[in-house]
Order: structure tokens, then C-alpha cells, then sequence
């Protein structure tokens, strides 16, 4: 049986309605001011924030903070390929994506981002804002009557409110409070849920686990398997989700002849619970990863020798990758 029979004897076997979504290991999203700046003192609250989980990774959490962080901002190349036209719609694929979204208010984007994510009933119930204790005592502002004691009434733990940090001083005393209290968020962030057709995240984390399992995988072969699982979607909306998912270092693609076969940055971190097949039966991961695999590992054909070079290319990409760190 050729690899494309092969993706759909063992995907069509699936039913998404018994899919659970796993939220962990986290992405998560930080809006705010500047970052990155390069200045001796923080440019801002949320430069504070990324510092201190970098300099504080002898502590698993603050490392894991460290290494899940997500920064619009890094994605300037957005509309590339026309992945996006609207920097709106992938800055919401990325708050999907993510297992915590933090918004320190002190940007004018900021604010933008806080009045489109706290009305989104999914996404509310992941966001943690960070607010200048100096603004919201003042109690006619319209963030405090408005987006905030919205959050604050349905999850307390959803709002901070420090002191604001003085960006000419180094020193700042609150800053070792706010990183634990945003560790007991991200703790107590829900890590699981139910799969959501309709839901673009859900999508883009079955196409990671679909290349996880599959690769060294093409973008009309990932088509091919979504359609086996009944997910019908267009190779546009797929090339999307593929962006954002290597923006958020979850895939890779390398091309080999005049193809981009994709393959998981990590082949052990799987993003949904495929659970019972139809038929009621259970198919492990390593079973079907293995009946893919052998699809083209014992085939002579240009297509399936081709896949095995890429896949040998990817191995030593890894290697190499791994040799580095």
C-alpha cells in the first residue's frame, strides 16, 4: 500500500468528536510595550517579565515561561506567502494557540488587544492582564469600568495591579511578585479541551500531530488526512495554520527537489487525544507512525525514495540542532 492509502486506512479509522485538546507544554502569548531593546535598564513591564524568566531558569517553571513565550511583534513577515492580510486574524490564531495570553496595559496596541480578546468568551478565560495601579485607582477610567471589572467578575485572578516600574531605574521590587503570580496562572489555566471544528486552533494543532506522526509529510498529503478524519478545509486555510504553527516553533518544513515536506520540532509532545476509534477500538501513536513509515521505508518508487531522503535530511537537521543546544 502507497503512503496515501496509508494516510487514510490509518486516519479514517478516527472520529473528531472524540478529540481532546491538550493545551501543555504552554505557548504563551505577552502583549505589552517594548522588548528586546538592547537598553541596560527594561524598556517596559513586559521586557521585565521576559527578562526575569531568562534569568531566573535554574527554576523549571520560569524556564519553561521562558522558552514558551510568543511576541507578536517577532512576526513582521506575517502577510509572507499570503499567509495573512490582516495582522488582527493572526494575532487571534496566535491568542487561540495559547495556553496563557498576557496583556500588560501600557501600549496603545495594548489596549486594542485587550478590547478584542476580553469579549471573546474562549479566550477571556485565558487572559491575564497586568494593570498600573495608578490608573485603575482612578476609578472613572474607562479601562477600569469596562473591559476590567468585566474580567474581574467572572475570574478575579484574571486582573493584576502593581505599582507601574520607573524605566530609568534598574531596580523594581515588584517585579519576583508578578512573575510568581503569573506562574500560579499559567498553573491553574486549564490544559484540555473538548475538539472544536470550528475552532482554528484545534485545526492547527491536529495538522502539528498529523506531521508528527506522518512526516516527512507534504501540504496537499496533510490536506489528504484532514479529509480522512472528515475535516474538509482548503490548502490556503491549511498553508495559514502551517505559518503559525513554525512561527510557534511546534513544525519545520526543508525542501528537498521542489518540495516542502514538514515534520514536528518535537516527536514527543502531542497536541490533541485522538481516544477511541470508531469502531470503539484503541490505535496507539507508535503503531500508526510505524505503518506510515514502512509505507515508504520498503518502497522503490521515485515519490517514496525521495520522502526517505528527506526524511534522512531531517534526522541530520535534528542532529545537528540538537548537538547545538
Amino acid at each position: 500500500m502507497n503512503y496515501d492509502d496509508t494516510l487514510i486506512e490509518e486516519f479514517e479509522r478516527f472520529d473528531f468528536s472524540n478529540f481532546q485538546v491538550l493545551y501543555h507544554p504552554p505557548r504563551v502569548f505577552v502583549c505589552g510595550g517594548e522588548y528586546n531593546t538592547g537598553k541596560l535598564v527594561p524598556a517596559s513591564m513586559r521586557d521585565r517579565i521576559i527578562q526575569y524568566f531568562e534569568l531566573n531558569d535554574d527554576d523549571d517553571e520560569y524556564r519553561l515561561l521562558s522558552k514558551s513565550c510568543v511576541m507578536a511583534e517577532d512576526f513582521k513577515d506575517y502577510f509572507k506567502d499570503g499567509a495573512y492580510s490582516d495582522l488582527m486574524v493572526f494575532e487571534d490564531d496566535i491568542a487561540k494557540v495559547s495556553t496563557l495570553i498576557i496583556i500588560c496595559l501600557e501600549s496603545p496596541g495594548s489596549l486594542v488587544e485587550l478590547g478584542l480578546l476580553c469579549n471573546n468568551s474562549y479566550l477571556s478565560k485565558r487572559l491575564l492582564v497586568i494593570a498600573p495601579q495608578s490608573d485603575v485607582e482612578a476609578k472613572d477610567s474607562f479601562i477600569y469600568l469596562g473591559p476590567l471589572s468585566s474580567l474581574v467578575e467572572t475570574d478575579p485572578s484574571s486582573v493584576l495591579i502593581y505599582p507601574w516600574p520607573n524605566n530609568e531605574l534598574q531596580e523594581y521590587e515588584h517585579i519576583d511578585l508578578i512573575a510568581g503570580d503569573i506562574k500560579n496562572k499559567l498553573r491553574n489555566t486549564n490544559k484540555t479541551s473538548k475538539f472544536d471544528i470550528k475552532n482554528s486552533a484545534h485545526i492547527a494543532f491536529l495538522i502539528h500531530d498529523i506531521i508528527q506522526i506522518s512526516s516527512p509529510i507534504k501540504i496537499t498529503e496533510i490536506e489528504l488526512a484532514l479529509a480522512s478524519i472528515n475535516v474538509h478545509i482548503n490548502e490556503k486555510f491549511i498553508h495559514r495554520l502551517l505559518f503559525l504553527l513554525e512561527k510557534i516553533n511546534l513544525i519545520k518544513f526543508t525542501t528537498y527537489s521542489n518540495v516542502n515536506y514538514y515534520y514536528a520540532c518535537n516527536d514527543e509532545d502531542r497536541r490533541i487525544k485522538f481516544g477511541r476509534a470508531k469502531d470503539n477500538s484503541k490505535r496507539d501513536e507508535g503503531s500508526i507512525k510505524m505503518s506510515i513509515r514502512r509505507s515508504f521505508i520498503l518502497d522503490e518508487n521515485e515519490s517514496s525514495k525521495k520522502r526517505r531522503l528527506a526524511l534522512k535530511q531531517i534526522s541530520n537537521i535534528k542532529r545537528a540542532l540538537g548537538g547545538a543546544q
